[in-house]
């Protein structure tokens, strides 16, 4: 899993995030080579594509189970020192829900919801998503050194 160039330099470190959507494509579909769609071809699937491209392409699969992947690279001069990467597992719904949030939202249903990440507020979003997940995962790691 790559990582954009860095996206915020504090002090003597900088991280980095990137994110991707990772959906059941095969058979046929020319994405089915290219998966996961990481944050360069992610960017340019859903300038190309948008939400009902998706949609349109997964019409008719019975496998609609997807993830969206944040990773988040923590570096101290120039050297890699940790990755951190948080996973909402769920599936593609059948159709465009929800005006909240961006991207791939309106189609993500994650997992334990019936409700797209568009159909919920920021706060409920920011609970259980991906993004969430892998700077909470920095912000732990960074207290813990801290705590040394």
């Amino acid at each position: 899993m790559g990582a954009t160039w860095p996206a915020a330099i504090f002090r003597m470190y900088s991280k980095s995030r990137s994110d991707n959507l990772r959906v059941p494509l095969a058979g046929s579909c020319p994405l089915a080579k290219l998966q996961p769609i990481f944050a360069p071809l992610h960017a340019f699937v859903y300038g190309t594509l948008g939400p009902g491209g998706i949609l349109k392409l997964l019409e008719g699969r019975e496998d609609m189970t997807a993830e969206f992947h944040s990773a988040i690279v923590y570096a101290e001069g120039g050297k890699i020192l940790k990755r951190f990467v948080g996973i909402s597992e769920g599936k593609i719904s059948k159709e465009i829900r929800g005006s909240q949030g961006f991207g791939f939202d309106p189609i993500f249903i994650p997992e334990g919801s019936e409700r797209t990440f568009a159909e919920m507020t920021r706060t409920e979003k920011n609970l259980i998503s991906h993004r969430s997940k892998s700077s909470k995962i920095l912000a732990e790691w960074i207290s813990g050194r801290r705590a040394r």
